[in-house]
């Protein structure tokens, strides 16, 4: 697409400035000198486990809810402010129920992953039946209803399950390194779903090519989240497992 070399020279740098990071984290632990992402998380499989986690559940969200925006304009031919108020479901209910999730504390917090990615999963499913030509807004905000409280359940406790493994002299690391991850996330999965649906919409579009093309990219999180969905209740009995022994 024409990009320019220098942007590939970009990549690589970013690659070296990596391992240059890491190895500067080593240096100064072994020199008892502060660390910006301390080695005891860098050692922390349990931690690093649980932020791979929260990376990916957010692979799976950022992406369908940008392409979504382009299909209600061009597809299914909403006004801007008309796909505005469909989409304000996804925020709204992730809004509540991350207030709701927030006032339950620590109780149940592997369940309560398991919820909202089996909640997540079944939002792609309903979106990807419902948005077709001609859908309703109360047929697109049911299935983002459906996204929104899985956000908002299984974030807040997956936010409390990674810095549980994190010492508490490190919390503010911690927390650093699991915003950065969620931010590389949401880039993954906009480049990754981005990418399929332009592939499926091809080089002559058309309302029902959107449309079309947005099922095929829906494809990504619904597999996505059902992977999630197993490891995630793995994890729960183990825990449970660990908890009775």
């Amino acid at each position: 697409m024409g990009w320019p070399i220098w942007l590939f020279g970009l990549l690589a740098i970013s690659l070296a400035s990596a391992i240059a990071l890491l190895r500067l984290q080593y240096r100064r632990a072994t020199l008892g000198q502060p660390q910006l992402l301390p080695v005891t998380l860098l050692t922390n499989a349990r931690f690093f486990g649980r932020v791979g986690l929260v990376m990916l559940m957010f692979t799976g969200i950022a992406g369908p809810i940008v392409v979504l925006a382009m299909v209600l304009q061009f597809g299914l031919e909403m006004s801007p402010d008309r796909a505005g108020l469909a989409l304000a479901a996804h925020p709204l209910s992730i809004r509540v129920a991350s207030i709701l999730a927030s006032r339950m504390g620590s109780r149940h917090l592997e369940r309560r992953v398991t919820l909202g990615i089996v909640s997540l999963l079944t939002g792609m499913i309903g979106l990807h039946l419902t948005v077709v030509p001609g859908t309703s807004l109360a047929m697109i905000w049911i299935p983002l209803v459906m996204v929104g409280a899985g956000v908002g359940t299984a974030t807040v406790a997956m936010y409390q399950l990674v810095l549980t493994e994190v010492p508490q002299a490190d919390a503010g690391a911690g927390s650093g390194a699991l915003q950065a991850f969620q931010q590389i996330g949401i880039a993954l999965g906009i480049a990754l779903v981005g990418q399929v649906f332009v592939g499926a919409l091809g080089d002559a579009p058309d309302p029902i090519s959107y449309v079309e093309a947005l099922k095929v990219a829906l494809w990504v999180p619904m597999i996505l989240f059902t992977g999630l969905s197993i490891v995630s209740l793995k994890l729960q009995k183990r825990e449970h497992g660990d908890d009775a022994a």
